[in-house]
């Protein structure tokens, strides 16, 4: 993955600091490329992978890409895992 990242900040001088939802798309093309099979993505719910430019990318590109998206609140799930970490195993 470091090929592909290093591909896109080649010019980081030039370009604002930080990713937009146009830089996410490139990685993800990019990775496709490189990588040369479907992308599964599983995102929490930072904006970036929530705006409208994003969601139609995926949407377009749906044959190749798969994205799961987590719950923004899961108290079940944060219960067991609460658990296991509070008792140290």
């Amino acid at each position: 993955m470091k090929i592909v990242i290093d591909a896109i900040c080649a010019d980081s001088t030039a370009k604002p600091k930080g990713f937009g939802w146009r830089d996410f798309r490139d990685l993800i093309v990019r990775a496709r490329i490189q990588l040369g099979g479907p992308i599964v993505l599983v995102w929490d719910n930072v904006r970036l992978h929530l705006t409208a430019g994003m969601k139609a990318f995926i949407d377009s590109n749906a044959e190749w890409l798969t994205v799961f998206q987590l719950p923004t609140y899961a108290p079940d799930t944060r219960r067991k895992v609460s658990g296991r970490w509070s008792s140290g195993t």
